[in-house]
């Protein structure tokens, strides 16, 4: 993780996050401290800068996510676009 745009790198602690290749990494528009992470089985989350990922539920499918867009003006929702071209919605627990 980089603090001030990419001079200098610092390890993230993910615990929780599986041992696979990630495809995207997406910041909450209102929220820098919660970060998502889209991965070969779905899509994980961490809050508050803490140290552990837990799985995003809301009826994602296990599968691999390419893609994650959070609309500023629709801060409540994710979509993310999975493997085999399928799109989902799901709206976020935190941010309602």
């Amino acid at each position: 993780m980089s603090r001030d745009f990419g001079r200098a790198w610092n390890p993230v602690k993910a615990s929780g996050l599986p041992n696979m290749p990630v495809y995207k990494i997406v910041a909450h528009p209102h929220d820098d401290k919660t970060i998502y992470v889209g991965n070969l089985v779905g899509v994980y989350v961490r809050y508050d800068e803490g140290e552990s990922f837990t799985i995003l539920g809301g009826g994602l499918p296990p599968t691999a996510v390419y893609d994650i867009y959070i609309n500023p003006n629709r801060p409540h929702m994710l979509m993310a676009a999975l493997n085999g071209g399928g799109a989902w919605q799901v709206r976020l627990p935190h941010h309602n």
